[in-house]
């Protein structure tokens, strides 16, 4: 028999590198596909010893049949199981699974506190067409929980588990009065031993989404045979932050199966919390006005012509520049002046540095097509120029870090994820985020550091399209802008990145939101900007 232990390879391709849990069935390592080359969870599958034989051989054999099945799943927002093995004479089982590498929906709230109902409601719709898809398939999951949903910074919430979970979670308490669940999610049928059906899937739901707006489970009692009771017996915690969900919570946390809320009308009904706060949002955003950008001359930006790709080589000789129509706009609209009114010495400038840069023999020839308009609306009036440290009505600072530096969100926007030198906010309808990052200066300026970026997205991302780098002076210090498209597994991206030097310190900020939803959002990121307050610290010495 093999023992897994890091080091150790499995079914001779496998190799454990670290364990990344353990949970009530087994260990959870990543390890290193060796025939493929990538790496992947791989789920050791085994019980306690207080758990008879003969049931353990039952359950790894039932876990073998689920795997399998759940194997033949395909569907964003199911952790993809690749490979099923069985340790012959033991009563282990391991499955190969998609490692994930994002926090799960315990960790997010854990850290960052409940989310709004409107995004609780987004990662429901997700949640939901998994497991329609896996009901169609006949396969029940059973164990649906804050635990296993993953929240990946970009794309849909993912449900992990399948196959495994059907263990955990049905015929949950062993003759031993052993219990491999998570009372605090089970439905009352499942408590009671009955057969279960998809409508336990629905209650892990309701009862999921409930600890994502309340941060606890709807039945939690700190105790598993209390919990258990209060299951069986008891009405939900009365919750008080649920909002446009708290009828959906009551219609799936219903103890009679047949009386909960069925798939399509749970379905509507998410969507429709959705989009009333969606269409708040773009009601929001529309009051922006967009004005046009001061006019430039044709050879101010490098041409985009049909088939010219990526990069050009007139975007690396104005890399310098103040080149690109977004560039010039962008600095209008962060000035107090609004974007007709940018300093002549500044356009002049612009049009000039450009000029010798499209004058190059290896720049393309100017393209008669009409420019795009990227612009963003203007600031208020500020006594400053640039405008710096304007927080919005309705919006929350954020610190960066120990770099005494803030930048503000709305409010409704949600932390998704914080790091020594990073920090990123979600939208909650659409998943759009902001991501701010900060480090000590480094050497090249910033527009050199986002041609480098680019290179990188380029050779690892699919879809990738350059629609500008171009340096600039933002107020007194070194700044550039960057624009791009990208697909990332099958959906179409678009982005900003300001990178700029400020104190001791260079700061990037990124927005980035679904290609529909740009023109939507595009407007923010100039609120984003000003409302970052940076520290001018230096460094000693």
């Amino acid at each position: 028999m093999v023992v897994a232990a890091p080091g150790v390879l499995i079914a001779d391709r496998y190799r454990i590198a670290e364990t990344l849990g353990r949970g009530g069935v087994g260990v959870v390592w990543r390890a290193r596909d060796e025939r493929l080359g990538r790496d992947v969870a791989l789920k050791e599958v085994s019980f306690p010893p207080s758990v008879p034989a003969a049931e353990q051989e039952a359950m790894r054999a039932r876990v073998m049949r689920e795997a399998r099945a759940a194997a033949q799943l395909s569907h964003p927002s199911v952790t993809t199981v690749f490979d099923v093995l069985a340790d012959a004479g033991t009563a282990t089982a391991y499955l190969v699974m998609e490692l994930v590498s994002a926090p799960t929906l315990e960790e997010v709230v854990r850290a960052t506190g409940p989310l709004s109902p409107a995004r609780a409601a987004a990662i429901g719709v997700e949640l939901l067409a998994a497991l329609d898809m896996a009901h169609d398939a006949g396969i029940v999951h059973r164990d649906v929980k804050p635990g296993n949903v993953m929240v990946p910074e970009v794309g849909p919430a993912k449900l992990a588990d399948f196959g495994i979970a059907s263990v955990a979670g049905d015929g949950s308490i062993t003759s031993t009065g052993l219990i491999l669940g998570t009372p605090s999610y089970m439905a009352p049928e499942q408590a009671q031993g009955v057969p279960s059906g998809p409508a336990v899937d629905l209650w892990g739901l309701g009862a999921t989404l409930y600890f994502a707006v309340e941060a606890t489970a709807p039945f939690d009692r700190g105790q598993p045979l209390t919990t258990l009771n209060a299951v069986l017996n008891e009405a939900p915690r009365p919750a008080e932050r649920s909002g446009a969900l708290t009828p959906i919570l009551d219609g799936l946390l219903v103890k009679d199966p047949s009386q909960r809320l069925d798939s399509d009308t749970l379905h509507r009904r998410l969507r429709e919390v959705i989009a009333a706060e969606t269409a708040r949002a773009r009601a929001d955003t529309a009051a922006v006005p967009h004005p046009r950008p001061p006019p430039v001359d044709s050879s101010a930006e490098p041409a985009r012509r049909a088939g010219l790709g990526r990069r050009t080589s007139a975007v690396v000789l104005g890399l310098l520049a103040v080149s690109s129509l977004a560039a010039v706009s962008m600095l209008a609209a962060l000035r107090d002046a609004p974007p007709d009114a940018a300093r002549p010495e500044a356009t002049a400038r612009a049009r000039a540095e450009t000029e010798a840069a499209a004058a190059s023999p290896d720049s393309p020839s100017p393209s008669s097509e009409p420019t795009e308009d990227r612009s963003a609306p203007p600031p208020p009036a500020s006594r400053n120029g640039i405008q710096r440290g304007v927080v919005p009505d309705g919006w929350m600072s954020e610190d960066l870090g120990d770099t005494g530096s803030t930048i503000a969100h709305p409010a409704d926007w949600q932390v998704a994820s914080v790091g020594e030198t990073a920090l990123v906010f979600r939208e909650p309808e659409t998943g759009a985020t902001l991501r701010s990052e900060w480090r000590d200066i480094p050497g090249g300026r910033p527009a050199t550091e986002l041609q480098e970026r680019s290179r990188v997205v380029q050779d690892e991302a699919e879809g990738y399209d350059e629609l500008g780098i171009s340096a600039f002076e933002y107020g007194a210090d070194d700044a550039a802008l960057w624009e791009y498209t990208v697909s990332e597994n099958g959906v179409d991206l678009h982005a900003y990145t300001l990178a700029t030097d400020v104190g001791q310190y260079r700061y990037l900020v990124t927005l980035q939101t679904l290609e529909e939803d740009w023109e939507v959002y595009r407007g923010r990121f100039v609120r984003f900007v000003r409302s970052f307050d940076p520290a001018r610290t230096t460094a000693s010495g």
